[in-house]
């Protein structure tokens, strides 16, 4: 998501004619309020980020199965810390 954020901020910055024409202005604005409202409240101590982890490598099969069945996923969570990295480990 951190890498949606930043290219849809560095076009509208170097391209806002581009939305404008478009009539998407208010589309990407609001989408970059709600991101950057999303790393804000997953920020949740001077130097803590939560982030999502999931190890298993067949995540997205996983997601579209609880699309179809309604079903909730479980989710691994992990707090990005000056001492952790928040990386996956390794097998």
């Amino acid at each position: 998501m951190s890498a949606m954020t930043t290219q849809l901020a560095w076009g509208a910055i170097t391209w806002p004619q581009g939305y404008e024409r478009a009539g998407q202005t208010e589309w990407m604005v609001k989408c970059l309020q709600w991101a950057t409202d999303y790393f804000v409240a997953a920020h949740t101590a001077e130097e803590e980020l939560y982030g999502q982890v999931k190890l298993d490598w067949n995540y997205h099969n996983g997601v579209l199965r609880c699309l179809r069945t309604r079903t909730l996923c479980a989710r691994s969570v992990t707090a990005i810390r000056t001492t952790t990295t928040g990386a996956a480990p390794r097998k």
